[in-house]
């Protein structure tokens, strides 16, 4: 049994990732490695087509630009981008500068996060985010792949821009039925039925329950104040976006779960 590398693909080199196909047995595997900066960070289907994290960054500036949103630089350490410390992960993030009354309890903004890898681990997608300004805590609602709309050539790539700025259009539509949601949050009041739900939601930890939520060692219910949803999705949302010890991975799979128990419909 012997696996090996075939013939290097250094089409990308300029970005400093070498795609190398593996062969077992000397023979073709269906799979290839992806070299970063001279280090292994994936073995992927020979299919796979990897889009540099620097093209998708130009693309997302451009689309930005192209649909009135500006860089929005307060999830990153005031950069508008993040990128994983092996650079294969990218995160870029926009906000369409426009405050969205919330009954007057609060003013939000919306936005998009456009990211990509060439790890296999993220689509090249967009995501929509609404940020409250009083608390300055964002929440990611939805996904949406953009992969679809880029082809890789010998020595670059062809990206149908009309078609990604129609999807990122419709993510901030989606925005803005979310901000009618949140609105009808506050109409609404915590009962007993939403509060178990909250409880027996592992994905959301004993610690970010705000004090009006007791639960149990088993995740019961013990007790539970009649706030409205609004207040509830905020204190939820604020605790997740303000933990420091989660990533942005960790941050969406907490707040799908959020959307689980309080549902936002878009």
């Amino acid at each position: 049994m012997r696996i090996s590398f075939g013939k290097a693909d250094v089409s990308l080199k300029q970005y400093g990732i070498i795609q190398a196909p593996l062969l077992y047995n000397d023979k073709p595997s269906g799979y290839k490695a992806i070299i970063k900066d001279g280090k292994l960070v994936a073995v992927l289907g020979s299919g796979y087509k990897a889009l540099p994290n620097q093209i998708a960054l130009s693309i997302a500036n451009e689309i930005a630009d192209e649909v009135g949103a500006v860089p929005f630089k307060k999830f990153y350490k005031n950069r508008h981008v993040a990128f994983s410390s092996e650079g294969t992960r990218m995160y870029a993030t926009y906000i369409v500068d426009v405050p969205y009354d919330i009954e007057g309890r609060d003013n939000a903004r919306i936005g998009f996060t456009i990211q990509n890898s060439i790890d296999g681990t993220l689509a090249f997608s967009a995501s929509g985010f609404t940020f409250r300004e009083f608390c300055e805590n964002g929440v990611f609602v939805g996904l949406r792949k953009l992969s679809y709309y880029y082809r890789k050539h010998t020595k670059n790539f062809e990206v149908k821009k009309e078609a990604i700025v129609k999807n990122i259009r419709s993510v901030i539509d989606d925005m803005k039925r979310v901000i009618e949601e949140y609105r009808k949050l506050v109409q609404l009041r915590l009962n007993r039925e939403i509060a178990q739900k909250i409880a027996e939601q592992k994905f959301l930890s004993k610690k970010l329950m705000p004090d009006y939520i007791t639960i149990g060692k088993n995740r019961e219910l013990l007790e539970f104040k009649e706030v409205d949803l609004w207040t509830v999705y905020n204190d939820l949302s604020a605790r997740i976006w303000h933990n420091p010890k989660t990533g942005l991975d960790s941050k969406r799979a907490q707040f799908q779960a959020l959307h689980k128990v309080i549902p936002i419909r878009v």
